[in-house]
């Protein structure tokens, strides 16, 4: 009998190394699964992250391009006023400096110089009493 107690107890104790073997090989297999699908997780993150750094990069590349773009039509269009004013100035120097035309009213004709000189009325005197009225 006791043969049959210690076959029995060997038979058990196979069958408690087993399970405890598939339960360590179970575990192992989960953790295994889980690094793979933390693994697969942590790289679906960092390409979703790398993506969102891809679009913010390209973002920033078009943002800096319109920036440049509006500072040279700024550039452009201020080039393009100041020669405008630059030229009006000149043509208004250029206008007055060297037109013979003059644009203002022809001067009145001054009057005739009357010699009225005392008593004498329209005879004639002596060069110290004309006045020129």
């Amino acid at each position: 009998m006791a043969e049959a107690f210690l076959a029995g107890a060997l038979v058990a104790a196979r069958l408690v190394v087993a399970f405890l073997a598939a339960v360590f090989l179970a575990g192992d297999f989960l953790a295994a699964d889980l690094r793979a699908v933390d693994l697969v997780a942590v790289l679906g993150a960092a390409a979703f992250l790398a993506a969102v750094f891809r679009a913010v990069f390209f973002a920033a590349v078009v943002f800096a391009a319109v920036v440049f773009a509006a500072f040279l039509a700024a550039v452009t269009l201020t080039a393009f006023f100041a020669a405008r004013v630059r030229a009006a100035f000149l043509a208004a120097f250029l206008a007055v400096a060297f037109l013979p035309v003059d644009f203002r009213a022809p001067p009145e004709p001054a009057p005739d110089p009357r010699f009225t000189a005392g008593p004498s009325d329209g005879r004639r005197c002596a060069p110290e009493t004309i006045a020129l009225n």
